[in-house]
């Protein structure tokens, strides 16, 4: 399962799929995701797209579930979200950085405890 922006998209996402992997791209928008799709497909993988923030325990959920029936398992995760908004360090608020660290921290948590009984089998 991976998230679809910045470096690791560019770079990882063509790797996993000539590695024949099989992805689960999440991503607030559904253009973005299946951009990401293809470029697995093209490489050589299998790939679906997922649309939700992983900020959202449910949205975590669902994308360790769409893995789950779509491919039968968990055997990685990539948690390369990321909060694409900037500020200088002097103008950040208390809500900024709250948003910040919801799609860090978060978010990781969310998918990797979602996706950690799966991936113990």
């Amino acid at each position: 399962m991976s998230s679809d922006r910045s470096w690791p998209r560019s770079r990882t996402c063509p790797l996993l799929g000539r590695l024949g992997a099989a992805v689960v791209v999440n991503s607030t928008t559904q253009a973005t995701a299946d951009k990401t799709v293809q470029e697995i497909i093209n490489a050589g993988g299998k790939a679906v797209s997922h649309v939700g923030s992983v900020v959202n325990r449910d949205m975590a959920d669902a994308l360790v579930e769409k893995a789950i029936t779509t491919f039968g398992r968990v055997d990685i995760v990539i948690n390369n979200a990321r909060f694409a908004k900037q500020t200088l360090f002097e103008s950040t608020t208390d809500a900024f950085f709250t948003e910040i660290m919801d799609v860090h921290v978060r978010g990781s948590f969310n998918v990797t405890q979602a996706a950690w009984p799966h991936m113990k089998k």
